[in-house]
């Protein structure tokens, strides 16, 4: 804008320079006196929208990078952001699959007959008070930071433990039969050799999935 003002100064210095010499002048035209005047003026002219175009587009340039890195802030807050929760749900998980795999190894033992069914159920709800599963927080964090891979991970987890459930429940059954309750130590495992490979099958396939879910995590977090 600086330009534009710079402009019309020298155009009313002109005015005033122009009127000043040809007014001694009657012989000359108007065109010839003011002449100058309009060249000027036309510049003046030229030159001040010149200048505010380039203001324009220098301020509409400003804003653009302005936004630009507004937009990569935001991005790198975002990042951080996924990678901290996503740590937080490998923790989470982490808790949760360690939970999975003590019940397992109670139930390979209560299967086995080395522990009575009291026995068992205490040593559940010891660990239990130690516990540091957050399976809603978890949940939540999944809902919302867990990629596809993470979930069918999670999908997989559950399914393993399902299975292992399903299997481990009849030995409940049978080592909470009431002869069986008044025991302090067990007369005869709940379960045979054949049962109770299954059961360590099982219960290994829930603590391989597990690892699989925690490598999910962990990709993801790097990505």
């Amino acid at each position: 804008m600086s330009e534009w003002l710079a402009s019309f100064t020298l155009l009313a210095n002109v005015v005033v320079q122009t009127t000043v010499e040809e007014a001694a002048k009657p012989e000359t035209t108007w065109l010839q006196a003011y002449g100058q005047l309009i060249g000027v003026a036309i510049g003046s002219v030229l030159t001040g929208v010149v200048a505010v175009l380039l203001a324009f587009f220098n301020n509409r340039s400003s804003d653009l990078r302005l936004r630009m890195q507004q937009t990569h802030d935001l991005q790198r807050e975002s990042q951080r952001i996924t990678r901290d929760r996503l740590e937080e749900l490998y923790v989470l998980a982490g808790h949760w699959i360690s939970a999975l795999e003590q019940y397992g190894i109670l139930g390979l033992r209560l299967a086995r007959g080395l522990l009575t069914y009291k026995q068992y159920v205490d040593l559940q709800l010891k660990n239990g008070e130690k516990s540091q599963v957050q399976k809603s927080r978890m949940e939540l964090l999944l809902d919302v930071y867990g990629s596809p891979e993470v979930n069918d991970a999670v999908a997989a987890v559950k399914e393993a433990q399902k299975a292992y459930f399903n299997g481990i429940h009849s030995v409940e059954l049978i080592a909470q039969s009431p002869d069986r309750l008044s025991e302090v130590v067990v007369s005869h495992p709940p379960a045979d050799a054949e049962l109770y490979a299954k059961l360590d099958q099982l219960a290994g396939d829930v603590g391989k999935e597990g690892r699989k879910l925690l490598a999910a995590i962990a990709v993801q977090a790097k990505s």
